[in-house]
């Protein structure tokens, strides 16, 4: 019934996409804009369920919505409610169509993308294999805003998801070169099974033999419970959040590579 005071209230509380203004007939809408936001109106002034306002999010996207809320209430229940998600696929088979299919898909990811957890999620598990098991929680802001601007110093392209940026951000920043950290023995992180094994050869400088040309590591997923490229499961050998006996793990630390 009114212009939205800023894009914050604007994004809070729409949430069905509309099509741009400009692909209609012209004077089919009539644009005001104020506080940020665009307004398409079918008539000046009028603010009902057929306008659509317009923005640009903090990724630099521009989001068309309609200022509509659809609810789906519980029969013989109706304080019970949820909002209706939309769809772009027809639920009639005869109408389902690969390019509607295509769409959906796109957009799922890039709500994913976009995700606000999305950043430190990445940030997290990116430090946890490069650097440390238990960064602080600066240290994975920091990787996370690198990952969200697209820029580290001199790193990155200014675009939201830029990994140059992020993993700049990952291997530059203090906590992963103090010097002074390295002193603390729950700082970074275990090695691997497997890496182990092939420190222990290195130094023992193994070397192939006629009989045997080819080393072979046998059975290593029974012996030592890793052996590489034999992931058991899409989410590798390690779990992020694994907590191992002992002091670490009484300190409530986590040591995914004890696994």
């Amino acid at each position: 019934s009114r212009m939205p005071g800023n894009i914050e209230e604007v994004l809070a509380n729409l949430y069905i996409g509309a099509y741009d203004p400009s692909a209609f007939d012209s004077g089919t809408y009539v644009e005001e804009e104020a506080n940020g936001v665009k307004a398409y109106l079918t008539s000046a002034g009028s603010y009902d369920a057929d306008s659509v306002f317009e923005v640009t999010d903090q990724y630099g996207r521009i989001q068309r919505l309609k200022n509509a809320k659809e609810s789906v209430r519980i029969q013989g229940a109706p304080e019970f409610s949820f909002r209706n998600a939309p769809s772009f696929m027809s639920i009639l088979n005869t109408e389902a169509d690969v390019r509607d299919a295509e769409y959906e898909t796109q957009a799922a990811l890039d709500h994913y993308l976009h995700h606000d957890n999305t950043a430190p999620f990445i940030a997290i598990r990116l430090i946890q294999r490069f650097t440390t098991s238990n960064p602080n929680p600066r240290y994975v802001k920091a990787v996370a805003t690198a990952f969200r601007t697209g820029k580290y110093g001199q790193f990155g392209t200014g675009t939201y998801g830029d990994l140059a940026a992020t993993i700049a951000a990952v291997l530059l920043d203090p906590e992963a070169r103090s010097v002074t950290l390295d002193a603390d023995p729950f700082r970074g992180s275990l090695r691997e099974p497997i890496l182990k094994v092939m420190a222990v050869l290195r130094s023992m400088e193994i070397e192939k033999s006629d009989a045997y040309p080819v080393l072979r590591l046998e059975g290593m997923s029974d012996k030592i419970g890793q052996m590489a490229h034999s992931f058991p499961t899409v989410f590798s050998f390690f779990l992020p959040e694994y907590q191992p006996d002992g002091r670490p793990g009484d300190a409530s630390l986590v040591g995914p590579e004890t696994m």
